[in-house]
């Protein structure tokens, strides 16, 4: 009867809010994968871990009273196995109590979980009605909550509100571990290779190696490393895409979360023995293409495109 009324409620809703714009998230989604999260639960962990062992020797504690006074019942009188056994009950109530004051609804272990949680919680908050004024949206849903029965995946918000949770934490690790060489970072994406002889060949896998090792003889710029772009992608809802299909908008939002400097997609293509490779430079800070080079060489050979990769970097523009 609950669960009828709850759907006749939302139902309800919607035909009287058939003009509102209606956004959700999915808070449980937010928090699983926040790049904070264990940061964030350090604390409530440890402080968890120390509680159940607590409650582990205590336990332990009295099944060994328990052992012991069953060994000796035999030497003992009947005054002295009372106030054994009542020693043991005491031990008892003392757990019970524990278990209470800390592991029961409204104990210290919620109470704790809520103090690490509440400044994340106010944060999601924040950022969730920042872009839902900035989209238009007049109410906001938890899909974790349950109750929603449908929605359109174009209004659930939570890769959104996830991204800048992450680029706010991601941002806040740099601030405070420069880069060991002290330099802008970059990365180039997999070139996209469009035609089947640059497939066969893997010309879009070179041109990024040989990019990146001529790009870092400048001295200029320093490679990223290559688990924080693998940790970005998925944080940016990439996963799916295949690296060469990143477009403008992709390759700016991994380099948002890493963060970049810049970041380079490109394109390479065989015909008649010719190679072409053309590359966008992306300013992350800028959020703009600085630089299009486009350059060719004849010749398919490994150090043909290392002739290529050289000409292409000598005409970019960097900052």
């Amino acid at each position: 009867m609950r669960r009828i009324a709850s759907i006749l409620f939302l139902l309800w809703v919607g035909s009287l809010f058939a003009q509102v714009k209606i956004g959700f998230i999915n808070s449980q989604k937010i928090l699983d994968g926040y790049r904070g999260r264990e940061t964030l639960l350090n604390e409530y962990n440890r402080r968890k871990q120390e509680w159940e062992a607590k409650a582990q020797q205590m336990q332990t504690e009295i099944r060994d009273m328990y052992n012991a006074l069953e060994e000796q019942r035999a030497m003992l009188s009947e005054e002295a196995f009372d106030r054994r056994l009542s020693e043991i009950r005491q031990k008892e109530a003392e757990y019970q109590q524990f278990l209470q004051e800390v592991f029961a609804p409204g104990g210290k272990l919620e109470q704790l979980y809520s103090e690490v949680m509440d400044p994340f919680i106010r944060r999601v908050k924040e950022i969730t009605q920042r872009i839902a004024q900035e989209e238009g949206y007049t109410v906001i849903l938890d899909l974790a909550s349950g109750m929603v029965l449908y929605y359109d995946e174009k209004d659930d918000l939570t890769q959104k509100v996830l991204n800048e949770l992450n680029a706010e934490f991601v941002q806040a690790e740099i601030d405070t571990t420069p880069s060991l060489l002290g330099k802008p970072r970059f990365w180039v994406f997999k070139f996209r290779e469009l035609d089947d002889e640059s497939k066969r060949l893997g010309l879009g896998s070179k041109m990024v190696s040989f990019m990146k090792a001529a790009i870092a003889v400048i001295g200029k710029y320093e490679i990223a490393e290559g688990d924080r772009i693998k940790s970005a992608v998925g944080d940016a809802g990439l996963i799916g895409k295949r690296e060469e299909e990143f477009d403008f908008h992709d390759a700016l939002e991994v380099g948002r979360l890493v963060p970049l400097d810049l970041v380079i997609i490109g394109e390479v293509s065989t015909s008649g023995g010719v190679v072409t490779g053309k590359c966008k430079v992306i300013s992350v800070k800028e959020e703009a293409v600085i630089s299009e080079v486009e350059e060719t060489v004849t010749g398919t050979s490994e150090e043909a495109i290392k002739t290529l990769v050289s000409k292409m970097v000598e005409k970019i523009q960097f900052p």
